[in-house]
């Protein structure tokens, strides 16, 4: 047997590969765990995108919710002032605790067009 060469472990055909096939292994495992990143990151995203959302809509139905009750407010607060406004009430209100009088016939004067003229153009 000339020429015959006996086989090592290193020289057969799996162990020559091991190298190769861990490279390759590994090669998809890294693959896996990018992508595996890369979801993980799209469904936070996701979530943030969603929650936000949500806050979002609950705020805006807190201001309608505000805006709502600012508008009665808003009505309640007209009606008082044209209760408030109301001249029989400030006629009385005048009389009573300011002790004010209407006035009598003969504290009216009656001015003329001409003199009415006349007093506007001195000032």
């Amino acid at each position: 047997m000339i020429g015959y060469k006996t086989r090592t472990l290193g020289s057969q055909y799996r162990w020559q590969s091991r190298r190769k096939v861990l490279n390759a292994n590994f090669a998809s495992v890294g693959f896996i765990a990018f992508c595996s990143v890369v979801a993980t990151i799209a469904c936070l995203l996701y979530l943030w995108q969603w929650t936000t959302f949500f806050q979002i809509n609950f705020y805006i139905q807190s201001l309608e919710k505000q805006t709502i009750a600012l508008k009665q407010e808003i009505e309640l607060l007209e009606i008082e002032k044209q209760y408030l406004l109301r001249p029989q009430r400030i006629a009385q209100l005048a009389t009573k605790n300011l002790q004010m009088k209407f006035p009598s016939s003969q504290q009216f004067q009656q001015l003329s067009a001409s003199q009415d003229h006349e007093s506007t153009r001195s000032e």
